[in-house]
C-alpha cells in the first residue's frame, strides 16, 4: 500500500497511464492471480533453450516484476521521442541518478549529455528489454525478448 492505495493502482496512475503503456501491469505474488496468458523465459543451454522465468511468490515489485509488452516499451520511448511525456513524469524520470553530468537517471534512462538521446535495458531471467529515444529527431527503437539472448547480446 503508498498513500493508501494498492501498489499496482498507483503504478497505473502515476506510471503507465501518464506513459501510454496500456497492457503493463505489475506482477501479481501468484501465477495463479495472472490476468491473462503469460510469456516464460529462456535462456540458451547445452540442448537448446531451456527454461528460465520468474517464479511464484517472488517477494518484491522491480524491473524483473513489471510486466509489459514491446507496445508498452514502444509507447513510453514515443511519448519521450516526441515531448508529450507530462511534466511531473518527466522531469524526476530525467533528474541525474548520480553525480549532476552521469549519464544515468532517476527513471533509469541512459542519456546523452543534453538528454535528447536517452536508452533504456534491461535483463531478467531470460527477458531482455531494450528502447531508444530521441527528441531530436523525433524516433524511437524498441525491443522485447523472452528467448534468452547469450550473453553478449543481452542487454543488463
Amino acid at each position: 500500500m503508498v498513500a493508501g492505495e494498492p501498489l499496482s493502482a498507483v503504478f497505473e496512475a502515476r506510471l503507465f497511464g501518464p506513459a501510454g503503456m496500456d497492457t503493463a501491469f505489475l506482477r501479481p505474488a501468484r501465477f495463479a492471480d495472472w490476468p491473462g496468458p503469460r510469456t516464460l523465459g529462456f535462456r540458451p543451454g547445452r540442448d537448446g533453450r531451456e527454461p528460465c522465468s520468474a517464479f511464484d511468490n517472488e517477494g518484491f515489485h522491480g524491473a524483473g516484476n513489471i510486466c509489459l509488452s514491446v507496445r508498452d516499451v514502444t509507447a513510453r520511448a514515443r511519448r519521450r521521442a516526441i515531448g508529450t511525456v507530462p511534466a511531473e513524469v518527466r522531469t524526476p524520470a530525467l533528474a541525474d541518478a548520480w553525480k549532476p553530468g552521469h549519464n544515468l537517471t532517476l527513471g533509469s534512462w541512459y542519456c546523452a549529455p543534453g538528454k535528447q538521446q536517452c536508452d533504456y535495458s534491461g535483463h531478467h531471467q531470460g527477458f531482455d528489454t531494450f528502447a531508444y529515444w530521441d527528441t531530436e529527431q523525433a524516433i524511437t527503437a524498441a525491443f522485447v525478448s523472452n528467448g534468452g539472448l547469450p550473453p553478449s547480446y543481452q542487454t543488463g
